[in-house]
Order: C-alpha cells, then sequence, then structure tokens
C-alpha cells in the first residue's frame, strides 16, 4: 500500500501564512541573505523551498522588499543562496 500525501491549496496558503509570520521580522533594510532565511525558519515551517521563493517573489513584486544579486537588483524567479532580501530605503507612494 503506497502513502499518499494530501497537498492542498489550503496547505499551500497555510505555508504561506506561516512564512509571513516568521520572515516579516527577519528582513531589514540591511538585507539577510536567502540560505540565511531558510536556515534559520526551515525547522520550524512546513513550507518548500517553492513556497519560500514564491513567498519572497510576491513580495518583491508588491515592491515591500528588494532582491539583490551581485550588487544589483534582480527580478530572477529563481532566487540564489547569496541572493540578499532586504526592505528598500524608500516607501513607495500611490496617487490616486
Amino acid at each position: 500500500m503506497a502513502l499518499k500525501f494530501d497537498i492542498t491549496q489550503d496547505n499551500d496558503e497555510y505555508c504561506l501564512e506561516k512564512l509571513d509570520e516568521q520572515l516579516r521580522h527577519l528582513i531589514d533594510k540591511d538585507g539577510i541573505t536567502y540560505k540565511q532565511i531558510r536556515g534559520k525558519t526551515m525547522e520550524r515551517n512546513p513550507a518548500s523551498v517553492e513556497h519560500y521563493q514564491q513567498y519572497i517573489h510576491q513580495l518583491r513584486d508588491s515592491r515591500e522588499i528588494l532582491v539583490v544579486r551581485k550588487g544589483k537588483i534582480t527580478k530572477a524567479k529563481k532566487l540564489e543562496n547569496n541572493d540578499i532580501i532586504k526592505l528598500p530605503d524608500y516607501k513607495q507612494l500611490r496617487l490616486f
């Protein structure tokens, strides 16, 4: 008899919520590497590497964070261990 795992949308949402709780306080203006983020949170979180990348992409796409690779801001889809995740030095204002 084979074991089956039920990976549902609810599980994905739970993983992303846990990431939000854990990562928000780790990311600051000085930055933290992607490898450090995973190292500090992976044991206490059921999220997969894909969840980490999805969460960081969401924050980056909404301009809440920057991803810096080799001194330059990157929009690369695949994050690398040495990528620096940091808060921007500015706050985006929207005028309607």
